[in-house]
This record gives C-alpha cells, sequence and structure tokens, in this order.
C-alpha cells in the first residue's frame, strides 16, 4: 500500500530554493517588490513548480481577510481585445499574488447576479467590469462592492477607461491633414456605450473641422460575415465618401475584401481607419491605419487600483489611459479624381 503524497509547503520551496520561508513568503503574496531579486522570485517558483507548491488560499484569505481572487468581465471573449485584457491582466495580478476568473457578460443572462453572489460570498476580493450596459452598472453598485468599471455609460461610478474620444479625434485630424472631408463609418449594433462613443466623437471633431458624415452602415456583429454585408451595402455609395472609419479592426478585414470585389484598391479609392490595433491591423493587406488602446499599461493601472481598494480600503482611483494613432498603408490623400 502506497503512502499518499505530503502537500509541499512554502518551507519545502524555502529548502529547494535556498532562501528564507520569509522569502517565499513574499513572492506569493505578491510583496516581494524590491526586496526579492528577479533572480530570486526566478529560483523560488522553479522551486515551486517542481515541488508542486501551490499556496493556501484558505489560508491567505483567513490571514489577511480577503481572497486573492479577482473577477474580469467582458462582453465577448471572441474579440482579441478583451483577450488581450485578460492575458495582462492575469499577468499583472500573478505578480501581485491574485488569481483571474474570467466572466463573458455577453453570453451570461445572468452574470450581473452571479458576479455579486461571487462577491458577496468573498469567492472574489474584486472584480474589473468591462462595458457593462446602464442597468447593469445600476445592478453593480447598488451592492456597494470593490469594483472598478470600464466604459460606463456616463455613470459616477469608479471607472477606468482608453480615451477613446481622443484616439477619435487624432484619427479624424490625421485624414482631414490629407484632405478628406467626406467620410463614412462602419459600426455594430450594440447597445455598449463604447461603440456610440467612438462614432460621436468621430462625428463632433468632423463637424467642427469642415467635414461629414454621409453613410453609416452597421454590421450585426463582428463575424466576418455580418460585417461584409454591411461593408457592401456601404460601398453601394462610395461616390459620396472619400475614408472610412470603422468601431474596431475586426470590421477593417470585410471592408478591403468588399472594396477588392468591386475593383477597387484601398487607399488610392479611398482610405480606411479602424480601433483597437491587434495583431491583425499590421497584418493585412494594406496594413491598417488604427487607434491603438494601450493595453498593458491599462491593465497595470487597472489591477494596482483594485489591490489597493481591495487591500487598503481606499476608493479606486479613476483614469483614462491615453491613446495614440498608428500610421500604416491604410491611409492616404484624396484621390485626385475625387
Amino acid at each position: 500500500m502506497t503512502k499518499n503524497k505530503t502537500r509541499a509547503t512554502s518551507h519545502d520551496v524555502a529548502k529547494l530554493a535556498g532562501v528564507s520561508q520569509t522569502a517565499v513568503s513574499l513572492v506569493f503574496s505578491g510583496r516581494a517588490g524590491s526586496r526579492v531579486s528577479p533572480a530570486t522570485t526566478a529560483r523560488i517558483r522553479h522551486a515551486a513548480k517542481e515541488l508542486g507548491y501551490a499556496p493556501d488560499l484558505n489560508a491567505a484569505r483567513l490571514k489577511s481577510g480577503h481572497v486573492k481572487v479577482l473577477g474580469l468581465a467582458v462582453p465577448t471573449v471572441m474579440q482579441p481585445l478583451y483577450s488581450s485584457v485578460f492575458l495582462a491582466v492575469e499577468r499583472r495580478a500573478r505578480d501581485l499574488g491574485y488569481s483571474v476568473i474570467l466572466m463573458n457578460s455577453g453570453n451570461y443572462v445572468d452574470w450581473v447576479g452571479r458576479l455579486t453572489e461571487m462577491l458577496r460570498s468573498n469567492q472574489l476580493g474584486g472584480a474589473v467590469v468591462f462595458a457593462p450596459q446602464l442597468e447593469e452598472v445600476k445592478a453593480l453598485s447598488r451592492a456597494g462592492l470593490p469594483i472598478l468599471y470600464s466604459d460606463v455609460p456616463g455613470m459616477d461610478v469608479p471607472s477606468a477607461n482608453f480615451d477613446i474620444e481622443g484616439g477619435m479625434r487624432l484619427a479624424a485630424d490625421h485624414l482631414l491633414a490629407l484632405g478628406h472631408r467626406r467620410f463614412a463609418y462602419l459600426g455594430v449594433s450594440t447597445r455598449r456605450a463604447t461603440f456610440q462613443k467612438r462614432l460621436d466623437a468621430f462625428a463632433n471633431y468632423l463637424e467642427a473641422h469642415g467635414g461629414s458624415i454621409s453613410v453609416i452602415a452597421r454590421a450585426d456583429g463582428f463575424a466576418f460575415d455580418d460585417a461584409f454585408v454591411a461593408a457592401s451595402t456601404l460601398l453601394e455609395s462610395v461616390s459620396l465618401f472619400t475614408a472610412v472609419a470603422c468601431d474596431d479592426d475586426l470590421l477593417a478585414p470585410a471592408v478591403i475584401r468588399a472594396a477588392l470585389d468591386r475593383g477597387m484598391t484601398i487607399p488610392r479609392d479611398f482610405s480606411l481607419v479602424a480601433v483597437a490595433n491587434i495583431e491583425l491591423a499590421r497584418m493585412l493587406t494594406p496594413s491598417l491605419t488604427t487607434v491603438s488602446l494601450p493595453v498593458e499599461a491599462f491593465s497595470e493601472r487597472v489591477v494596482g487600483s483594485l489591490v489597493d481598494q481591495i487591500e487598503g480600503g481606499s476608493a479606486p482611483d479613476g483614469f483614462n489611459i491615453p491613446t495614440e494613432l498608428v500610421v500604416r498603408e491604410s491611409t492616404g490623400r484624396v484621390p485626385r479624381s475625387r
């Protein structure tokens, strides 16, 4: 009869790594900072992996008064931007000794109730909620729980955002400088405020600087087929515009394909800009001019603010992370024939 394998302890990790038990505790609590060198941290984590060691979350919760698990609610994990946010949030949370649970709010009917229950029962220490609808924010904010919101529809709640409006103004200014004055806009049919903010910021800047949107089309979703139908409809009115702006990079391939099907090329016949700067943007032909959303900087600030609230009892800081325009091949001067 074989003996049950004894669970590895922090003492075992310290012994194998040749460090103090305090150093192990600092690394796995996220409080190492400058007190434990990167090389020592790597040695400790390697020893823990070799021994199959994992911190006792229940013991940590009893000691600290909170569980070191964060929730992240996003509308869809199918959108590359939110996938990138999750990876960056998880990386930063791990550095601080936290784990992350992902919730796909767009496909989960009672996600607000479930998230509230997990926070109240101390299954989660806090949560980051992306692009919630108005009624969802109201329901969550009534609970008085440690939640940091992003892309909220104008409510007085702790929020952290990409400066979408600033990015759209940069895109509009870039196209105006190239001589464009007549524009089309391809968006998605959604109630989420972040996408309406993009259109409003773009349109308002154009109107104040001598431009206007002549044509607007909306796709039923981000799937290529849905976007292609909307892009094809948009290009039926190509004589009315010289540049197209998209809600998101995921819509741009459909515009490029619809243009090719009509014997047009970008930017010879019209220019194209979008939002997100996902990896796809630089792979397209032509490569895509797009508003870059700095996911790493954003995620570091979000996690840090939320952890400060959980551990220190302070209110989370609201902030905007600046965006920038990445200019590539899809934008050019107005065609002479136009």
